[in-house]
């Protein structure tokens, strides 16, 4: 079977919604549509220690869904495409 160029690229698709498939990063990405993060203070925001904060922003950026960047010793996180993340909530939201 042959890809064609204009084929959705089904994996993609699946990795950031296998990402998104979590209450804990779905609070994450809902935290970040506000502002960027650092992983402190979304531990704060998610009453989730922190290694357990640090392997969920991991899934969310292996999935394409945020990125960091270093402020000092600190990992901040933002989305990488908040337009997605928020037209998926929207969706999300209608359904409930």
């Amino acid at each position: 079977m042959t890809t064609r160029a204009k084929d959705p690229d089904i994996s993609a698709w699946a990795e950031k919604l296998r990402a998104l498939a979590h209450p804990v990063r779905l609070r994450i990405v809902m935290e970040l549509l506000k502002d960027t993060k650092c992983v402190k203070e979304m531990r704060e925001l998610t009453d989730v220690r922190q290694p357990n904060v640090s392997q969920h922003l991991q899934v969310l950026r292996h999935g394409g869904l945020v990125n960091y960047r270093r402020e000092g010793t600190s990992r901040c996180y933002f989305l990488t495409s908040r337009p997605l993340i928020r037209k998926l909530i929207a969706l999300l939201e209608r359904e409930s």
